[in-house]
């Protein structure tokens, strides 16, 4: 009994080193494949590009280039451009409106004469205070 039993390890242990050998050599051959990809690989970047092939007759008296695309792409900026550029225009033609002040009416309209108007310092600290500042941060 004891003989079959060690007979059966040694089959099991043959069996598993068959089966142990058999996938290295299968992972050996794929490394071995990958070595040699890698080097066809390798030698197809040094090697020399292909000569540009050779068109004969005159050449074509365009210069092709991707301008079109461009400009139907920025079409709407260009249409914008253009309305505002007629638009300054007719208000540059245009006469402005005109209306009647009387001396009685300048007091009111003499606003930064009276005491509440916003001192001269105070925009300049506001300015660097809510814009500036939080800016930096």
């Amino acid at each position: 009994m004891r003989k079959l039993k060690s007979l059966q390890l040694i089959v099991y242990m043959s069996s598993w080193f068959e089966e142990s050998c058999t996938e290295i050599s299968n992972l050996l051959s794929g490394f071995r494949k990958f070595i040699q990809l890698f080097n066809n690989f390798r030698t197809q970047e040094a090697m020399p590009a292909p000569a540009p092939s050779i068109s004969l007759g005159a050449p074509t008296p365009y210069i092709t280039s991707h301008g079109s695309k461009v400009a139907r792409l920025h079409m709407y900026d260009w249409i914008v451009l253009v309305l505002l550029a007629v638009l300054d225009g007719v208000l540059n033609i245009i006469e402005p409106f005109h209306r009647f002040v009387g001396s009685e009416m300048m007091t009111d309209l003499r606003y930064p004469m009276k005491d509440n108007t916003v001192p001269f310092w105070a925009v300049p600290v506001t300015y660097c205070s809510l814009v500036v500042l939080p800016c930096q941060f």
